[in-house]
């Protein structure tokens, strides 16, 4: 009797137990050899559930994405002030466990999707972009519907996570001390849009 592989999960496995090797070798070193190891599975059952190396990568930044998602989930729906939360959804990239290794990722990517135009992968990247977005608006609009913050705010959505790429990308090429450029953002920025309670 066959074996009835869900194909989903079965991609999700390998590309999970190949989370440490991306992070250690980067995205142009890895290589499907080093995947199928790691994996352990053939090289052939890789090229089942992925059509390529970058398909791989998709799939652990994917994972990635994800869990950090939920995370800025989580921080926009707990109960602090809009600043505070602001803060924390800012500066959350600079503060994972693995953070220095998953900004090299993430910096390796802008630079391939920057000088490769490959579809794919400014698809993917737009879709990323767009479900942080989404994340961050919903957060700026239930603030705005309080009253903590003005509806100039959600203006800035797109403003503020080119800020934060623009901070990551700048502390990969002259170590710059993010946070604190996140921190002076925030307050400038709250200067801007915060609705005076009288």
């Amino acid at each position: 009797m066959a074996i009835i592989v869900d194909k989903e999960k079965k991609r999700r496995e390998i590309a999970l137990s190949s989370r440490e090797l991306l992070l250690k070798v980067g995205i142009k070193n890895i290589t499907v050899a080093e995947i199928s190891k790691t994996a352990g599975v053939g090289k052939g059952t890789i090229y089942e559930y992925f059509s390529n190396k970058e398909d791989i990568v998709f799939e652990i930044i994917a994972i990635y994405m994800d869990e950090h998602a939920k995370e800025l989930s989580e921080i926009s729906d707990s109960s602090e002030e809009i600043k505070e939360k602001l803060k924390s959804f800012m500066l959350l990239v600079f503060n994972s466990e693995n953070s220095e290794q998953e900004l090299m990722i993430y910096r390796e990517f802008i630079a391939i999707a920057l000088t490769s135009r490959i579809k794919e992968m400014s698809d993917f990247a737009k879709s990323c972009k767009l479900k942080i977005a989404n994340i961050l608006r919903d957060m700026l609009q239930s603030h705005v519907q309080s009253g903590d913050i003005s509806a100039l705010s959600l203006e800035f959505v797109d403003p503020i996570l080119y800020f934060l790429k623009g901070v990551v990308v700048e502390q990969g090429m002259t170590q710059i001390e993010a946070k604190q450029e996140v921190l002076n953002f925030i307050e400038s920025w709250f200067a801007l849009i915060k609705v005076s309670k009288q």
